[in-house]
């Protein structure tokens, strides 16, 4: 459902850190972002200002913590003659989808058109997905969408997917494996904890981190 009005607040755009934590988390969004693109030319748009401004007010307005942030991705908005101001910028938006895209932010209601033309009032819908979990036999059980979990080898493991509705003229749900070829275990509290983890998986993803600054010695 929609956040009620007291725990939502509007990203601000003209917001940013000096805090060295969140400059250093968002230095690594920005390779991370960088590298998931696979640019072959050289790229000189700055995205640190991009990133620091969406961390910024994720850190601010606690969005982490069952708190929500009103963000706009109208394309019209960023640019164009209907663009807002200039802290609207395209590499604002471009971060936005990105963070959305790769999971760092959970989409929690969306927004239809005014019902009638020149109608201001506009319709909060909310997001139908879901998140299960499913063990060896295939038997599914619901999550919270805001999971907390580990990758483990327990044979307890379950694989975590996230169920969406079908796209536009199609009839099956789509289907994504939060973990590509792994195995979970939920750990919402933490006497759900029961070892087994799977060290080889954060071996491979701390690898990936000190390969993207390992290139940018080079």
């Amino acid at each position: 459902m929609t956040a009620p009005k007291s725990n939502v607040h509007y990203i601000k755009y003209h917001h940013i850190s000096d805090d060295p934590a969140l400059l250093a988390k968002g230095d690594l969004l920005v390779n991370l972002y960088k590298q998931s693109k696979q640019q072959q030319r050289k790229n000189t748009r700055d995205f640190s200002a991009a990133f620091n401004v969406i961390l910024t007010s994720v850190d601010i307005f606690q969005a982490y913590d069952g708190w929500s942030l009103y963000i706009p991705t109208n394309n019209n908005l960023f640019s164009g003659t209907l663009k807002r101001n200039s802290t609207y910028t395209t590499e604002l938006l471009d971060a936005l989808k990105w963070f959305i895209t790769e999971g760092y932010l959970e989409q929690v209601s969306g927004v239809t058109r005014p019902k009638k033309k020149n109608s201001k009032k506009r319709q909060w819908l909310p997001k139908a997905y879901k998140l299960v979990s499913v063990d060896d036999n295939d038997v599914e059980q619901k999550e919270q969408n805001v999971t907390r979990y580990y990758v483990s080898n327990s044979e307890k493991a379950k694989t975590l997917i996230k169920v969406m509705p079908p796209l536009k003229d199609k009839t099956e749900d789509r289907r994504n494996n939060i973990e590509v070829n792994r195995k979970t275990v939920v750990c919402n509290d933490i006497n759900d904890y029961i070892g087994e983890i799977d060290y080889d998986y954060y071996i491979e993803q701390a690898s990936k981190l000190v390969d993207i600054f390992s290139q940018e010695e080079k």
